[in-house]
């Protein structure tokens, strides 16, 4: 079965219409950034950050624990198991006019998914001779 996060590997969750209710404005804009200069393609971020996958088989989330990170600051981490792999993913949250956004995502190969995304973004921008949005 696919990532019910997102159905098309090519379409990750930050270009689905429920995007904005998850991701804070800075993690949501690398996101499409990096698929806009993707072109179609799939981009530098070739999974789903949420699943920390790109297919999902028996899905099952074992244990969430929230702490807080001082004022408007919270970090969940995610345990699941996933195709018969156990997997701990860290969500970083932030608080915006009383609504919770995930502001970076911590995984086991990746530990910021914001600094993944933004050195890949200005390596491409680099190499295209710093052009940026049309």
């Amino acid at each position: 079965m696919r990532c019910p996060l997102a159905p098309e590997f090519r379409n990750l969750l930050a270009l689905r219409a429920d995007a904005p209710r998850l991701f804070d404005s800075a993690l949501h804009a690398l996101i499409r950034e990096d698929q806009r200069l993707a072109q179609g393609e799939v981009g530098a971020l070739d999974h789903d950050p949420l699943c920390s996958c790109q297919d999902v088989d028996s899905f099952k989330v074992t244990a969430v624990e929230v702490t807080s990170q001082g004022k408007g600051q919270a970090k969940a981490t995610v345990r699941f198991v996933n195709g018969g792999q156990s997997v701990q993913i860290g969500l970083l949250l932030t608080q915006k006019a009383g609504q919770w956004r995930i502001s970076d995502v911590q995984e086991p190969a990746v530990p910021s998914i914001k600094s993944f995304l933004t050195k890949s973004i200005a390596e491409a921008h680099a190499l295209s001779g710093g052009k940026s949005a049309p």
